[in-house]
């Protein structure tokens, strides 16, 4: 599996009513991989009681924190 450490960030998408972040990315000249990063059931950070928290940084200066249940990483569905 390619890594996701040398894609670039291309999009994300939140929605609230559903409590879900997805960020999507694509392979960067050449190197790392076309990936959905998933974050469901996100809380507010008042309400982060049983929530795991995930650092989010990249190279072009994006940084923060998600409080989710959980985070997976797959590989991103074909666009036609």
């Amino acid at each position: 599996m390619a890594s996701i450490h040398d894609s670039l960030l291309v999009g994300y998408t939140v929605d609230g009513n559903a409590r879900t972040i997805v960020l999507r990315t694509i392979p960067d000249r050449g190197m790392g991989g076309a990936f959905e990063v998933r974050f469901p059931d996100v809380v507010q950070f008042a309400a982060r009681r049983g929530a795991r928290w995930f650092e989010l940084t990249c190279s072009y200066g994006m940084g923060g924190w998600v409080a989710a249940a959980a985070m997976t990483i797959v590989p991103a569905p074909v666009r036609g």
